[in-house]
């Protein structure tokens, strides 16, 4: 694909404020700004390209931290437009402070409307509490530090609804709620910026916008039925286009609590800094033809079981037959999910991506994928991320890139799986625990699915297999300790290995082994079991301890890849203090199943052999 331009809608607006006084055409008793910018930003009737932002989309990744965000400075005007009975028919400049019971807004198509909000509450029992009827451009200003609340209880009705573009800045708070619907629902494009919290619960979407764009804002986000954040695209959109369905956080905080996704998008999301903390709740359905039909779901998500109280996800090749003993979730409660747009019942091809980066802090307690991108790509730099779930930590059905980052899975199906996965990073640090696979190169959408590590620090604990790819396993750097599963898995598995760099230390109890190959010298130990708790290690001629692990549970096969091990030198392989095997690297690749001596128990530190 050749580079191109695609053109975003993106404003910043910062703010300023004073004490108002409201009414009629009335003057404003200061004029102090508080927050400025030095770029001032005019008002285009077109809604779709009011203010722009351009995204070099550079092959399959699109370049976000290319992204150049222009700002403007909003002025407190000298005094303000009048309205009656709730009603703004008109562009222009309002100031809202007291108690209100709807706020409508019926100013004709394009007219662009400043609504400044100084510790205003609306409420409506009968509607829309504060909305909309043609397609504007709103921009709300929390004035003074205050605090706004929006609030409805009406069947089906969102408590704000805007038809059009909105833009939301200032250093206050808004509150909104919906006793039926969204908290926040905008038709078109979503801003939030500096300064700005928002605390929104909705029985449905908590915000929900064509697109989100906030940077230096804090939103708090409640759903009883659906998603936190969530975007979509038009529904006359029928390609990917990265113009709108999706969600840019910049150096923003969000957490979410919800009852579907938490944060989802049709298109990309993108989550540069902030802090991040999501949970997603989610009730399983037992198989029958009725909860199928009821909550539109297909044979393949009955992939759980009971396990006492809990619930547990079994393998798909596990489930022979389908019976009520099988359970799904009735609804996607995913942390964070991207793509994909449906057309005439498929779902269209593109860049479809969740980028998280530059020192993001994410934490994700989810029943589903705490990060899942359909048909697209998980690329995460220089982030933080805790993570537990009952399926996977991380799933991209194409590429997932880890660079520099920290993520720890404390419970999972599969850590980390995608069509290839790729680990880079001297400062990456990884520790993956799952009930099947740490992690898993894999897709029913690519032939070919390869697990290439370069660098960076990689523990796994492992019920399935450590490291699995379906075509090729590449260790090139880093240090990689796989612990852990039983027979029928294996520490590493892949139709070929390649131990080309790194320091590599796999166990496992008589696991598969595949075809290797080694271009650094490597060795394979099966034989005594070796218990739980045993400090292992490899020794050299001079006595010299090239790498030590204590085994967090007992095995019988170990495999050893060292950058400083050289031909034809033998190497000591300890388990306490008795020696597992002395193995002579006669090859690149050497496989030993002799022990000169039993697996002691305990152990003595690297200076004791």
């Amino acid at each position: 694909m050749k580079k191109t331009n695609v053109l975003f809608v993106l404003a910043v607006t910062f703010l300023l404020t004073g004490c108002l006084s409201r009414g009629n055409k009335t003057s404003s008793a200061s004029n102090s700004i508080v927050a400025t910018s030095s770029d001032s930003l005019s008002d285009d009737n077109n809604l779709d390209t009011d203010i722009t932002e351009d995204v070099t989309v550079d092959g399959d990744k699109n370049d976000f931290d290319n992204v150049n965000i222009p700002e403007e400075s909003v002025a407190i005007p000298g005094s303000y437009d009048s309205f009656s009975d709730g009603t703004i028919s008109a562009s222009g400049n309002y100031y809202l402070k007291g108690n209100y019971s709807a706020i409508s807004i019926t100013a004709a198509k394009n007219s662009v409307v400043y609504v400044f909000l100084d510790g205003a509450t609306i409420s409506s029992s009968e509607g829309v509490a504060f909305g909309s009827e043609k397609q504007i451009v709103l921009h709300l200003v929390l004035l003074n530090n205050s605090e706004n609340t929006i609030t409805n209880d009406f069947l089906d009705t969102n408590a704000f609804h805007v038809k059009g573009n909105v833009l939301i800045s200032g250093l206050g708070t808004l509150n909104l709620e919906s006793k039926q619907k969204s908290g926040l629902k905008v038709s078109k494009d979503l801003y939030i910026y500096p300064g700005v919290t928002i605390n929104s619960k909705g029985n449905a979407h908590a915000i929900t916008a064509r697109s989100i764009t906030s940077k230096g804002a804090t939103l708090n986000v409640t759903s009883e039925t659906k998603d936190g954040l969530q975007t979509e695209v038009d529904s006359d959109v029928t390609e990917y286009t990265s113009s709108q369905g999706f969600i840019h956080l910049v150096d923003t905080n969000v957490t979410a609590d919800t009852y579907g996704d938490g944060v989802q998008a049709d298109t990309y999301v993108y989550i540069s800094g902030g802090t991040h903390n999501i949970t997603t709740h989610g009730e399983f359905v037992s198989y029958s033809s009725e909860n199928m039909t009821t909550y539109e779901l297909e044979t393949d998500d009955f992939k759980y079981i009971k396990s006492g109280q809990d619930y547990k996800r079994v393998a798909k090749d596990e489930i022979r037959n389908l019976s009520s003993a099988y359970y799904a979730l009735k609804t996607s409660v995913k942390g964070i999910k991207a793509g994909a747009i449906e057309v005439d019942g498929s779902d269209a091809s593109g860049n479809y991506e969740i980028y998280i980066a530059h020192l993001a802090t994410v934490n994700i307690s989810s029943y589903d994928d705490c990060v899942h991108t359909n048909l697209g790509d998980v690329t995460i730099d220089s982030a933080n991320l805790e993570l537990s779930t009952y399926d996977d930590g991380l799933h991209a059905d194409y590429d997932l890139v880890v660079n520099n980052a920290s993520i720890g899975v404390s419970k999972s199906y599969e850590g980390l799986e995608g069509a290839n996965v790729t680990i880079n990073g001297e400062n990456t640090n990884l520790v993956l625990n799952s009930s099947d696979d740490g992690i898993n190169a894999a897709s029913d959408l690519v032939s070919s699915t390869t697990l290439t590590v370069n660098a960076g620090y990689l523990r796994v604990y492992a019920s399935g297999d450590g490291l699995d790819a379906n075509t090729a396993l590449n260790l090139n750097g880093g240090t990689v300790i796989v612990e852990g599963p039983g027979s029928g898995n294996g520490s590493l598995d892949a139709n070929q290995i390649n131990f080309n760099g790194g320091i590599i230390m796999a166990y496992s109890t008589s696991g598969m082994t595949e075809r290797m190959s080694a271009k650094q010298y490597t060795f394979l130990y099966q034989g005594s079991n070796i218990a739980y708790g045993t400090l292992v290690g490899v020794v050299d001629s001079s006595g010299n301890t090239l790498y030590s692990y204590t085994l967090k549970q007992s095995c019988n096969q170990i495999i050893f890849s060292h950058p400083s091990m050289a031909a034809n030198q033998t190497y000591k392989l300890m388990a306490g203090s008795n020696v597992l095997a002395s193995i002579t690297m006669t090859s690149t690749l050497v496989t030993s199943g002799t022990s000169s001596g039993g697996p002691g128990g305990g152990g003595h530190g690297p200076g004791g052999w």
